[in-house]
């Protein structure tokens, strides 16, 4: 048995767009884009699933295609292979038990040819325009690499829909199109997805957005990433000025609090920005309220549970996607109970009061 965590994920956007602001949906379904996957990653090397390169100034990096499974109901189980940060001589790593300031940095050697990363699982239930992140022994699910792969995927992979120049794939895009027949045409392809929350905890935030008295914050920070490694400095230095900022190995969890008052604008503001941020087991945001003694978290509201499935192991490190998909469609129902279907939706689409 493997003790999992499942959270859900609403589709916004997916396919190929036309109309006023490229906002009108004109073709391609999700189980359209999860066949073709399916279909074009089969015989592939793995090197060649890479379809994008560095995004968001390097802070996002390449996704693969692992493996993709169907079910015969038609559910779809999609497993990507993160890539992380590394440099020619391999990946570099510190004690975590030295002195800060002379701390030693090892580089442990990549196996030339390989790709170091972590893998991610995608549940797609057939017939719903949600899916799932399955999370086991890594803390991050990949959803920005997901929905940075299946955006790739629309704008240049699909074989169905995208039109190449002289039919090389190495020439320009000239158009999409719906049918091998139609004449390419520009329109815009879009994949969107959101972390699904509970509407009842953000109506009751928002109607009692006058009362809130402190803001709490918890994000996890990357020490690979230069505008993380420079908040977490700059924080060190106004708790301990003069002194050199620890060395950190993995993940920083950080956590602030203001005590402030916010109008119900803000709040919103701050619900939907959360809702597009990476969901993980620490980073959420708080409010206190005057009058209650507990703090009102976001991660409350997320369409997610922690469940025992029975799987097998490629190694320690990879899961078999088939049993994995077996496994959850087995407690489908208890699974897809979790969204509650008319209960959840964008926090977008709060109305003001």
């Amino acid at each position: 048995m493997e003790k999992v965590k499942v959270g859900f994920y609403r589709i916004q956007r997916c396919g190929y767009y036309g109309g006023p602001r490229n906002s009108t949906h004109k073709f391609c379904q999700i189980g359209d884009l999860l066949r073709q996957l399916h279909a074009w990653s089969k015989n592939k090397t793995f090197a060649a699933t890479k379809i994008y390169d560095q995004v968001a100034e390097g802070e996002l990096l390449p996704a693969y295609t692992y493996s993709v499974h169907r079910h015969q109901q038609g559910d779809y189980l999609v497993t990507l292979w993160n890539q992380v940060a590394s440099a020619d001589e391999g990946i570099a790593s510190v004690a975590s038990n030295e002195v800060v300031g002379s701390a030693r940095v090892y580089v442990n050697e990549v196996k030339s040819g390989t790709i170091p990363g972590f893998p991610s699982y995608f549940w797609f239930p057939v017939d719903t325009q949600a899916f799932a992140n399955v999370k086991l022994q890594f803390p991050t699910g990949g959803h920005a690499q997901l929905q940075a792969y299946l955006q790739a995927f629309l704008e240049r992979a699909s074989s169905d829909h995208v039109v190449y120049d002289s039919g090389n794939l190495n020439t320009k895009i000239v158009g999409y199109r719906q049918q091998s027949s139609d004449e390419p045409a520009n329109f815009f392809p879009k994949f969107r997805s959101f972390a699904l929350r509970q509407q009842g905890l953000h109506d009751h935030i928002l109607a009692n957005a006058l009362h809130i008295s402190r803001v709490r914050y918890r994000t996890l920070l990357d020490p690979s990433s230069a505008e993380d490694r420079q908040w977490w400095q700059s924080m060190w230095r106004l708790i301990s000025p003069g002194s050199s900022t620890p060395v950190q190995a993995g993940p920083i969890k950080f956590e602030y609090e203001l005590k402030t008052g916010v109008t119900p604008e803000e709040v919103r503001a701050i619900i939907a920005h959360a809702s597009e941020t990476e969901d993980d087991s620490w980073s959420d945001v708080g409010f206190d309220m005057r009058g209650k003694n507990s703090t009102f978290w976001l991660s409350k509201s997320y369409a997610r549970g922690e469940f025992d499935l029975d799987v097998n192991r490629g190694s320690y490190v990879i899961v078999d996607g088939s049993s994995l998909l077996d496994a959850l469609v087995a407690r489908r129902v208890e699974l897809l109970s979790l969204m509650q279907d008319g209960q959840w939706s964008h926090p977008q689409s709060v109305p003001p009061p």
